[in-house]
């Protein structure tokens, strides 16, 4: 038997399987930004970011691109 999986919770009570890529908090698709993060488009990788991550360059280098 496998263990449940447990979801956490975003700042805003939504309960959501998505992590920051940058912090590691949770965060839903409300509050999070989800950004396509690959060069190779056979093999797309898709990351999320809380909205402090996502503005330091530190943390998420493909946010001053778009």
């Amino acid at each position: 038997m496998q263990a449940a999986e447990k979801l956490a919770e975003c700042l805003c009570g939504i309960t959501t399987k998505k992590i920051c890529a940058g912090c590691g908090k949770p965060v839903c698709n409300h509050c999070g930004i989800e950004q396509i993060c690959s060069f190779d488009p056979k093999n797309i990788k898709v990351e999320y970011y809380c909205a402090t991550c996502a503005q330091d360059p530190s943390k998420n280098v493909w946010g001053t691109l778009y």
